[in-house]
């Protein structure tokens, strides 16, 4: 049993990270003038990049729900200390993932959309050429804030991956090498 717990950590934990890595690397392709000087036009590639951001929204949310299952198992089972600091990178990265996915990734869509002249339907909206550049200046300044949050929540999820490799022997009362599964 005590196998199985830290797999299912370090696969987690793996994911996670790794989910998290590959937006860093795949996003900036889409932007990249081999993909804007195709038919799709310079809108199309940030709406798809907007759709990986929503996967790796539910992504967060699963394996952030997981991590903190995780870590209670192995206090309860393992008799490990909860390490605090563990619990707030915990806690900080599902609330970065839940401000991100519900607050800044839906008002950057709104926002793309204005600054192009859609709706919401993707059709060319009645929209004057002052309110396209201020969906465009306020649109450059969420995505600032977003990329800064995704940078930060990145290293953060560096340290939790690393702190889940390697847990060190910290159980409460026995090292759980008494224990067998």
């Amino acid at each position: 049993m005590i196998l199985l717990l830290r797999f299912i950590g370090v696969i987690n934990a793996a994911i996670w990270f790794g989910s998290a890595i590959f937006l860093l690397v795949a996003a900036p392709v889409f932007f990249s003038t081999a993909v804007q000087t195709t038919p799709l036009g310079k809108f199309w590639p940030g709406v798809m990049v907007q759709f990986l951001f929503e996967r790796f929204f539910y992504v967060q949310c699963i394996c952030g729900t997981i991590a903190v299952a995780h870590q209670l198992a192995e206090w309860v089972y393992l008799g490990r200390n909860l390490q605090q600091w563990v619990m707030i990178v915990l806690a900080s990265l599902l609330l970065m993932g839940l401000t991100d996915g519900l607050i800044m990734q839906p008002k950057m869509r709104s926002l793309n959309l204005t600054k192009n002249g859609l709706n919401e339907r993707y059709v060319a909206a009645q929209l004057s050429a002052e309110d396209r550049l201020r969906a465009a200046s306020s649109f450059k300044n969420w995505h600032r804030v977003s990329r800064l949050v995704g940078l930060a929540a990145t290293i953060a999820l560096g340290a939790f991956f690393w702190k889940v490799v390697n847990p060190g022997d910290n159980a409460r009362f026995v090292s759980s090498s008494k224990f067998r599964s």
